[in-house]
């Protein structure tokens, strides 16, 4: 258990009470700053750097190099190296070339390869940005979807591969020998690009998989990270940090600033939306907690919210 932090808590109250007076549909209001909403995935070799909803202020058209370059500037978890030539070099400390081949930072939108260099590319309301490190030239990229019947899980991948007149090709090709956890427990797919599980609940399955070279470099898209209801931060745990995340984005939002954060994560009261409301539940729920008035998760797996 974190220890209690009193002015932290107190701050927070103020600050809460102070944005809970503002307009809580100001985004919406006709006067109000108009924003371009994208989503921002950046996965590294080996973890995911970035997966959150990115609001940019716009008045102009806005290429995928902004939506990066503003995120980078709102976001101290990670620097973005090279934006302004249009290719990225470097994420952090992973520099393009790590593994001595044509490895290094590609993008896509919406699932799709662009052509255009990300300075060129322009975005539109809702796109998805994935940022990604990997080799499909060399040693092979693949992006996984799953397909059940029962116990039995396939995975294939829509791969690119080239004609005899260089002009690329889209096939769809099982993802082999790729690493799949569910409950703890790890499969890996056969040439088929298939597992069997002894057996498998019922409804929406939550599993991860991932697929390495022998040389640590990614070969398949890793799964996405599940989102705990109000671990805005990732962390884990749902306190005061995520409270103060939840009412700064709020408040770049309010006025105009724009904001970049888990939107899944910090809507807490699901009205698809995350405000002084949704600081507030979880501000009551980390006193709770920290006074030893609840010991329960914040939400189950079902999403129900702790009731305070």
């Amino acid at each position: 258990m974190k220890k209690f932090n009193s002015n932290l808590f107190s701050s927070l109250v103020a600050a809460s009470m102070l944005l809970g007076s503002l307009p809580m549909n100001a985004c919406a209001a006709d006067n109000s700053p108009r924003f371009t909403k994208v989503s921002l995935r950046i996965e590294g070799i080996s973890e995911c750097v970035c997966d959150k909803d990115v609001y940019i202020p716009t008045d102009c058209e806005l290429t995928v190099s902004d939506i990066i370059r503003f995120a980078d500037e709102k976001d101290d978890s990670f620097t973005i190296y090279g934006l302004e030539n249009g290719y990225i070099t470097a994420v952090n400390e992973a520099s393009a070339g790590k593994f001595g081949g044509w490895d290094g930072w590609l993008y896509r939108v919406g699932g799709v390869e662009p052509s255009a260099p990300m300075n060129e590319y322009t975005v539109t309301d809702g796109d998805e940005i994935l940022l990604f490190y990997g080799d499909p030239y060399g040693k092979g990229m693949q992006f996984p979807n799953m397909e059940r019947n029962g116990n039995t899980l396939t995975f294939t991948s829509n791969d690119t591969t080239y004609d005899e007149n260089f002009n690329p090709v889209s096939v769809v090709a099982p993802v082999a020998d790729m690493n799949v956890t569910i409950d703890g427990k790890v499969y890996k797919t056969n040439d088929s690009g298939s597992i069997s599980a002894d057996e498998l609940p019922e409804g929406d399955l939550l599993c991860s998989y991932d697929k390495y070279d022998e040389n640590g470099l990614p070969l398949v898209l890793r799964s996405r990270a599940v989102k705990k209801l109000g671990d805005v931060n990732g962390d884990s745990s749902v306190d005061a940090v995520d409270a103060s995340m939840i009412l700064s984005a709020y408040s770049g939002i309010s006025t105009g600033r724009g904001a970049v954060i888990s939107t899944e994560a910090a809507d807490v009261n699901g009205d698809k939306a995350f405000d002084a409301v949704d600081a507030s539940k979880v501000l009551a729920y980390y006193s709770a907690y920290q006074t030893g008035k609840t010991d329960k998760p914040f939400a189950d797996e079902n999403g129900s919210l702790w009731n305070d």
